[in-house]
Parts: C-alpha cells; sequence; structure tokens
C-alpha cells in the first residue's frame, strides 16, 4: 500500500468556500499519524461560533483519539490491525471529503512515493499547515537503577526497620 495523507481544514464560511488548513493525516501501511495545530486553532476558532468552536474540537480530538485508541490496539493482534485501519482507509477519507458537515473537511487523499516516518511527516505539517507548529519532544523515560531504588526504600524503611543489617550464610543457611 503506498501511503497517503489527507489535509484536515476548518471552514469559516462555507458559502464563500472559504477554509484554514489545521492539520494533516498521513497514512502507512503500518503507521497513521495525526496532528493538528492548537494554535492555529484557537486563532481560526476566533471566527467561529462558540457551538461551531466545541462541535471542531470535539471531531479533531474524536479522530486523534481514535487513531491513538486503534494503533494500540492493532498492536495485539492482525483482526485488529485490519480494523484499525478502516478507521483511515481511502474511501472512508473520501467519503468524509464528501459528506462531512461542512465544519471539519478532509482533503482528498494525495498519494506519496516514499516512505513516512515522524519526522517526514513533521516536515509535511510546517510545510502544509503551520511552520511556527512546536511538536511534542518524545523522549524515553529512563528507568531508574537498582541502587536508586534500594536508596529509595532503605530511606522510606529506616524509622521502622534495621536497614544496615546484612544478611549472609551464617545469618540464614541456603
Amino acid at each position: 500500500m503506498k501511503p497517503y495523507y489527507s489535509i484536515v481544514s476548518i471552514a469559516t464560511n462555507p458559502s464563500l468556500n472559504e477554509k484554514f488548513n489545521i492539520g494533516l493525516l498521513c497514512v502507512t501501511g503500518e503507521t497513521t499519524f495525526f496532528h493538528f495545530s492548537d494554535a492555529k486553532f484557537k486563532i481560526v476558532s476566533k471566527l467561529l461560533s462558540p457551538n461551531a468552536r466545541k462541535l471542531a474540537l470535539s471531531a479533531l480530538k474524536g479522530m486523534e483519539e481514535q487513531i491513538n485508541e486503534t494503533q494500540i490496539r492493532s498492536i495485539n493482534s492482525p483482526y485488529e490491525q485490519q480494523e484499525a485501519m478502516h478507521l483511515v482507509a481511502e474511501p472512508y477519507i473520501a467519503y468524509l471529503n464528501r459528506y462531512n458537515n461542512n465544519l471539519v473537511q478532509y482533503s482528498n487523499t494525495v498519494k506519496i512515493d516514499m516512505e513516512i516516518d515522524y519526522t517526514v511527516f513533521k516536515t509535511l505539517f510546517k510545510k502544509y499547515i503551520f511552520s511556527g507548529e512546536e511538536f511534542n519532544v518524545i523522549t524515553e523515560q529512563k528507568k531508574p537503577s537498582f541502587t536508586s531504588i534500594r536508596n529509595h526504600f532503605r530511606k522510606a524503611a529506616r524509622p521502622y526497620a534495621n536497614t544496615n543489617f546484612n544478611v549472609t550464610r551464617e545469618v540464614i543457611k541456603d
């Protein structure tokens, strides 16, 4: 399957075909990337009524949550991976393009002849959506070492037990 993307827009005035690009959806065979710009949404939402603002934010957050949830479920089994891909399949995106509520719109899918990873996704996002977007830096958390955990528990146990006691073979055989 060739990777493809779709630009997510918010229509502020559908009768004039006025819309602002707010997010990007990229789909590869294995991974789906979806992100919308909070900063740009705050600016564009000033042109919307309060109810339209809530509806647009709900639709964007809902799509984001569904994609995150389906990616977590798709790790478990191949069947769930197939089910997860239905959410971002090209026919479904085309359906959203035609029959959406004229507030949050998805463009027709555009196929790409290159592999998409997170870096390529960020580049596409900055090119088509918002160049000033700050993405969350994904860092791996350091796991605490055994000695730091042991020292932490020793401090907590000091008032209740003797923590300077070593168990040796003389104390406990075997």
